[in-house]
């Protein structure tokens, strides 16, 4: 009996390391896999979905779409090859590239700018933008599917259901599920261009002679004088001197600390001053006599200036005839130069607002700066809820410590604010924000994380 109870425990501690040193069956397949699958075909790899683009137009606006499509186009190859993206170019024109609302083929608020320059002028700008940024190719897939478009390519070869989907121009294809699309600029609304055209008729200008001018100060400031008399005729809003001259010595150390001279002081007092619009004046005059005739003539130069960026939107040169005073050479140089300003600033008008007409296409541009930014995921929820309320936003960069972005708005600086503060109360984490400083059109709040 006892033999008998030896031999079945032998059996079962032997079943027992048997079952040990085998290898247990691989659990199922549930998603992409880098190694073959236990059929032997061949492997799955996760399909690539950030692409990069570049695009160039007349205005910035048109420069960002081309972008974003050149990123749907190299989405568009890497599925099916360039071969047949070459070959069906009339058709994918047709289904995909010829869109008015590139932002339904990718994640609009995953672009990142890598290039952005005008290589024209701001009278006829030539835009070059490029991007990366994340394409939905599962929306890109399924339109090149329902065209027979797809069999080849690197996306064709890894599908996970083992065979090529180049089959699926011999089926119906399932309905597309919606897609969550990021809210689009589609252009001005009649509204919007109404506010742009009072905006651009009620900036504010600051006009000021160049500092390193050795014209005599006398002369200068009768220029900026006649000016000034010009743009409050026309219903503008100016900056007196004596307000610059203020700001400007009690600046002069502020200045230097904080920008570390990468702007020029003007461009620093007009931001202060909330200038829209400065101009740099300068001029040369001449002079002679002759028995009682008094002689002068003028040239001047007015460089025109966007105070948010610094960036020159024009250049009006003028030189004036020769005009003759029976009083003193100094009243005919005075009345040269008053007479070239007079005659200048319509063109100064004009081409400013031309300039800006086209910079503040898609609004009025801002430099949106949050600090204290280490919750990348509630940033990303602030770019979701903010693109609903402006034309654009654009992450220039991001740190834990510091985001900042530009935004395109039709509004005001006062409506940004508002916009910023509700938008702070009704997302979760924001609670706290508070605004910091705003400088000409660039905002800072602190999130208060």
């Amino acid at each position: 009996m006892k033999l008998f109870r030896l031999s079945v425990l032998t059996i079962v501690v032997g079943a027992f390391f048997v079952s040990c040193a085998t290898s247990p069956p691989p659990p199922p397949n549930r998603g992409p896999a880098s190694g073959p699958s236990d059929t032997g075909s061949a492997p799955v790899e996760q399909l690539q979905e950030v692409f990069p683009g570049n695009g160039r137009g007349n205005s910035l606006g048109t420069a960002i779409n081309s972008a974003k499509i050149d990123a749907v186009r190299n989405s568009v190859v890497y599925l099916i090859g360039q071969g047949p993206e070459a070959a069906n170019q009339s058709l994918l024109e047709d289904i995909l590239y010829r869109t008015p609302n590139p932002n339904q083929y990718v994640y609009a608020d995953t672009m990142e700018t890598l290039r952005r320059d005008n290589l024209g002028t701001q009278a006829a700008m030539d835009m070059v933008y490029e991007i990366t940024i994340r394409v939905r190719m599962d929306l890109v897939r399924q339109i090149l599917e329902s065209n027979g478009l797809m069999g080849s390519g690197q996306a064709a070869q890894a599908d996970t259901s083992g065979s090529l989907a180049g089959n699926a121009a011999n089926t119906v294809p399932e309905a597309a599920e919606p897609v969550a699309t990021e809210p689009v600029w589609e252009g001005a609304t009649p509204e919007q261009r109404q506010f742009l055209n009072r905006y651009l008729s009620t900036m504010t200008y600051l006009v000021y002679f160049d500092d390193e001018s050795i014209e005599d100060t006398r002369l200068l400031e009768l220029a900026v004088s006649q000016a000034n008399s010009f743009l409050l005729g026309q219903g503008y809003t100016v900056i007196f001197p004596d307000q610059i001259e203020q700001l400007r010595s009690d600046a002069q150390i502020v200045f230097e600390d904080s920008t570390g001279q990468e702007q020029s002081i003007l461009q620093f007092v007009a931001q202060r001053l909330n200038a829209d619009v400065y101009v740099e004046f300068s001029a040369t005059t001449s002079g002679e006599t002759s028995g009682s005739n008094h002689y002068g003539q003028a040239i001047i130069g007015m460089n025109i200036f966007e105070t948010s960026t610094g960036q020159l939107l024009g250049t009006i040169p003028y030189t004036s005839p020769r005009t003759l005073s029976r009083v003193s050479q100094f009243d005919a140089q005075s009345n040269a130069i008053q007479s070239s300003v007079f005659q200048a600033m319509p063109r100064l008008v004009d081409q400013t607002r031309s300039s800006l007409e086209r910079q503040y296409e898609m609004g009025i541009r801002y430099d949106l700066v949050l600090q204290n930014t280490s919750d990348a995921r509630l940033m990303s929820q602030f770019r979701q809820a903010i693109r609903r309320q402006v034309s654009e936003i654009i992450t220039v960069s991001q740190t834990p410590e510091e985001t900042r972005y530009t935004l395109f708005f039709f509004g005001r600086t006062d409506d940004l604010i508002d916009i910023m503060f509700g938008i702070a109360d009704r997302v979760p984490g924001l609670q706290n924000m508070d605004l910091v400083i705003t400088r000409g059109k660039s905002l800072t709040f602190d999130t208060g994380l």
